[in-house]
């Protein structure tokens, strides 16, 4: 009964983890050499690196796998609902999304990609 002892929690699932998988995207960046970074919230059910993912967006729907997951800044084998995190997708690409010139060439817009769903095929 010390004055710095932890209280224990206990893990309460998110009660939209068990339903279809469902990302929000926030915004989207790109790494030299990998590709766009997609940013959001894992509004329901969860995904696992390896996926196939539907990116659905108003120009259109694109297709691919999920390559990579971060979580708070660590790479994760997957995510949940609740979760923010940021997805790499393996089969979309930089001149897939939508651009907005900018003085020194093109940039992604993301305001138009902002609200754009991910969903698992």
């Amino acid at each position: 009964m010390g004055l710095f002892r932890r209280a224990e929690r206990v893990a309460q699932p998110h009660p939209a983890a068990a339903g279809p998988f469902r990302f929000e995207v926030d915004d989207v960046f790109v790494i030299t050499f990998r590709g766009p970074v997609f940013t959001g919230r894992v509004a329901s059910g969860s995904i696992a690196q390896g996926a196939a993912v539907v990116l659905e967006r108003e120009g259109g729907n694109l297709s691919g796998v999920v390559k990579e997951i971060n979580v708070r800044r660590r790479k994760r084998d997957m995510t949940t609902a609740g979760d923010e995190a940021g997805l790499m997708i393996d089969g979309i690409g930089v001149d897939d999304l939508p651009l907005r010139p900018t003085g020194d060439g093109h940039v992604i817009d993301s305001a138009a990609l902002r609200g754009a769903v991910i969903r698992a095929v």
